[in-house]
This record gives C-alpha cells, sequence and structure tokens, in this order.
C-alpha cells in the first residue's frame, strides 16, 4: 500500500466536495462514503451469478440424486430464467412501493430461504419451487441512483 492511500493517525482523510443546492454551503464528505453501498450491490449480484453457476455444474448430480433423466432436470435451470424474466421488470414497481433499501433486504432475505429450501429438497418438484423462492429481486441500480439524485 503506498503512503498516501492510507491514512495515518492524525492525517486528515481526503474528502471530495458535495455539491450544495439553493444556496447552502458547499460540505465535504469522506470519499469512502460510497464504499458499503457498493459493497452490498456487489455481494448481491455475486450470489445471484453464483447460484446460476452452481446449479449448471450440479446437474449431473441432481439426475442421480433424484434418479431423473435430462429432459425434467432441465427444469430446475429453466424456471429460475422464467420466474427471473418476470421479476426483473417487477422490481423497478416494487422498489418504489416498498422503497429499494426495504425491497432489497427483503430480497436477500428470501434469497437466503430459498438456498435453504433448496438444500432441504427432497424430490425434484420441491427443489423446481424452491428455486422459484431463490429468486433474488434487486432494483435497477439506476432507479436508485436517480432517485438519491433528484432528492438532493
Amino acid at each position: 500500500m503506498s503512503e498516501q492511500a492510507s491514512a495515518r493517525p492524525g492525517e486528515q482523510i481526503p474528502r471530495a466536495p458535495v455539491a450544495a443546492a439553493h444556496g447552502e454551503e458547499v460540505s465535504e464528505r469522506p470519499m469512502s462514503h460510497w464504499i458499503a453501498p457498493v459493497l452490498v450491490a456487489l455481494i448481491g449480484a455475486f450470489m445471484s451469478i453464483l447460484d446460476t453457476s452452481i446449479v449448471n455444474v450440479a446437474i449431473p448430480t441432481i439426475m442421480n440424486v433424484f434418479n431423473v433423466g435430462t429432459s425434467e432436470v432441465q427444469w430446475v435451470s429453466t424456471i429460475y430464467m422464467l420466474a427471473l424474466g418476470v421479476v426483473i421488470p417487477l422490481s423497478g414497481w416494487l422498489g418504489d412501493r416498498l422503497g429499494y433499501k426495504r425491497l432489497y433486504m427483503l430480497s436477500m432475505g428470501a434469497f437466503v430461504a430459498g438456498s435453504m429450501l433448496c438444500t432441504l429438497a427432497w424430490d425434484l418438484n420441491s427443489l423446481i419451487v424452491a428455486r422459484v423462492i431463490l429468486l433474488e429481486i434487486e432494483p435497477p441500480p439506476t432507479a436508485s441512483f436517480a432517485r438519491t439524485s433528484a432528492a438532493k
């Protein structure tokens, strides 16, 4: 790490100016104010991508455990994509109704509950239903950024 990148005790953290509206005084925020929201969004996106990848790798094992053929096990991946196609347009509307933070927290909770149900699936049909519950309704980032910038 370079000496400029880390703040020593007693040194000030570099700050970025925040634009003032309607004649208010310009304030300064730490440049690190955006790190936590970006990490939260990245973790949610990573979980969704990881879930899809894990299922694709596990398809042969799922076929063996549940004693099903390819035509039946393909529904594990297909139903997730079909449900995702319905949920993505719905997430903007839900974000406006519930608030984007609340929607994101509820979505993460549903994702964890769906993952647990997938783990406990006793047959292929229960696994398919659990995959629908697993959906993460992540609000579009452009809508949340537009909303925060309009509020300032």
